[in-house]
C-alpha cells in the first residue's frame, strides 16, 4: 500500500534542501541493490520510466537534526528491505562530502490500502500545496516541460505513478475527464528554480492550486470516473507531481483530505 516514511538523520548544517538531490536517490538505488530481493525489484520496474518510490528533498529540524521522507507506491518488498536496511541508530551514510548518521528506525507518517483510496467518499474539489518545484512535460513527443499548474498536467502524472497492483480504471477517460472536465479554481505562487550543479538547473512551481470538476461536467459524469479522479488526487501526496519526483521535486500536499 502506499506508505510515506519519514527516515532522520543527524550530522553538519545542510546550505539547501535541494543540495543532496542526487545522493539521496543513489542511495536508495544503493539499498535496493545490496538487498536479497533486489533482482525482482530491479527486473519488475526496469522498462518502466516510473520508479515504485518518491523521494523529498533533505529538511533542517535544527542545526544537527535533519531529515528526509521516502514515499513507496508498490505493494512489493520495499517496505521491508527498508526497514531491514535501517535498523536503528548510529549507522553512517555518505551524501556527497558530508556524513551522516541515521536516527532510529523510520516512521511511518502517511499510509493508506488501495481500497481505502478508491473508498473513500468522492470529492469534486481539491486544494493542493506544491511545497518543492514542480513542472509536468507537455504531451506528444517533445520533452517540452510546463511550470504552471494543468489539472491534465498532474492528474496525468499522477496516473502514470499507478502501480499494477492499484484498482485498475480506464486509463483514457482519465486523462479526458482531466482535460476538459477539470478547472482551476485558484491558485498562487510562482516558480522557483533548483541547481543541480553539473546536471543543469529545474524551474518548477511551488506554491497552492485548487482543482475543481467543472458543475457540467460533474452532472454528466459516471460516479466512477469521479471515484477514480479522487483517488489519483488522494494518491498525489505519495508518488509526487510533475519530473524528477525522485530528487525532491514535485512534493505535493492535499489539504482538504
Amino acid at each position: 500500500m502506499p506508505t510515506i516514511l519519514q527516515i532522520s538523520l543527524e550530522g553538519d548544517h545542510i546550505s539547501n534542501p535541494y543540495v543532496h538531490a542526487d545522493g539521496l536517490e543513489a542511495l536508495l538505488t544503493n539499498w535496493i541493490a545490496s538487498s536479497a530481493p533486489a533482482h525482482a525489484l530491479i527486473s519488475g520496474h526496469k522498462a518502466q520510466p516510473a520508479k515504485p518510490y518518491a523521494l523529498s528533498p533533505i529538511y533542517s529540524l535544527n542545526e544537527r537534526v535533519h531529515c528526509f521522507y521516502l514515499s513507496l507506491l508498490d505493494d512489493g518488498d520495499l517496505l521491508s528491505l527498508i526497514y531491514d536496511r535501517i535498523g536503528g541508530n548510529g549507522s553512517e551514510i555518505t551524501l556527497g562530502t558530508d556524513k551522516f548518521s541515521l536516527l532510529g528506525s523510520p516512521e511511518v507518517v502517511m499510509a493508506a490500502t488501495w481500497e481505502e483510496l478508491a473508498a473513500a467518499r468522492p470529492r469534486t474539489s481539491w486544494d493542493f500545496e506544491i511545497v518543492s518545484p514542480t513542472a509536468t512535460s507537455a504531451k506528444g513527443k517533445c520533452n517540452k516541460q510546463i511550470t504552471e499548474p494543468t489539472a491534465e498536467g498532474y492528474f496525468a502524472s499522477w496516473l502514470s505513478r499507478l502501480p499494477d497492483c492499484a484498482p485498475p480504471l480506464d486509463r483514457s477517460a482519465v486523462l479526458q475527464a482531466a482535460e476538459i472536465g477539470i478547472g482551476i479554481s485558484a491558485f498562487a505562487g510562482g516558480t522557483n528554480v533548483v541547481d543541480f550543479n553539473d546536471k543543469g538547473k529545474f524551474i518548477g512551481f511551488m506554491g497552492s492550486v485548487s482543482f475543481c470538476v467543472l458543475e457540467k461536467f460533474r452532472r454528466q459524469a459516471p460516479p466512477e470516473l469521479l471515484g477514480w479522479l479522487a483517488m489519483l488526487a488522494r494518491f498525489g501526496p505519495y508518488c509526487g507531481t510533475g519530473k524528477y519526483t525522485v530528487r525532491g521535486m514535485g512534493q505535493t500536499r492535499l489539504l482538504n483530505k
